[in-house]
């Protein structure tokens, strides 16, 4: 079950006249305080360490552990644990391809396109699903039979796409995928 969470930001004067919606994050871009709406009704203040950068989140030189950043340029929101940057607003979502046709002994790729142009974490394939009208040629060509399958996707340059190859030397496959999208969610503005 994909979890979605929303994220606001405001100055930290604004904070009590902001509408309360149960379930977000707010982030004062001025103190850089990060609040919960929680579902009880509560406004809780999570924390005081949340560091407002200008630029990307990624050009900070020495970032603490334990310490959340939020990116007024990019609208990105990360914790910094471990030596790296955790991203914590982003959303979980499935994506169907229909009408897929991957050429015996050959392969193709489906280019992953959610309109979000370099917002995608990571892509994986959920399933493969051979097409109804092609299940009377040959039941060796089936995903599971070992002749159909995805590769891991790729990422050339922020774009992505999982590769498909089919070993059935005598018949096409015709089908759909199935990919799951692990994206940020950006911020408003």
């Amino acid at each position: 079950m994909p979890f979605f969470f929303k994220f606001r930001d405001c100055l930290e004067s604004e904070l009590d006249s902001q509408s309360f919606i149960s379930g977000t994050f707010i982030v004062t871009r001025d103190a850089g305080n990060l609040y919960c709406d929680t579902l009880a009704g509560d406004r809780l203040p999570l924390g005081q360490v949340v560091h407002v950068v200008t630029g990307s989140i990624s050009s900070i030189l020495y970032p603490e552990s334990g310490h959340f950043y939020y990116s007024t340029t990019d609208k990105n929101v990360c914790f910094y644990s471990d030596g790296t940057f955790q991203p914590i607003n982003m959303t979980v979502g499935y994506i169907d391809y229909k009408n897929i046709r991957v050429p015996a002994a050959g392969s193709a790729s489906v280019a992953i396109n959610t309109g979000y142009s370099g917002r995608i974490m990571s892509v994986a394939t959920l399933k493969l699903d051979t097409d109804i009208s092609i299940y009377d040629l040959d039941a060796t060509q089936f995903v599971g039979a070992g002749k159909v399958r995805a590769n891991a996707a790729v990422n050339t340059n922020g774009s992505w796409s999982i590769p498909l190859v089919n070993e059935n030397t005598n018949y096409d496959w015709l089908g759909g995928i199935t990919a799951v999208i692990v994206q940020r969610t950006a911020l408003p503005s």
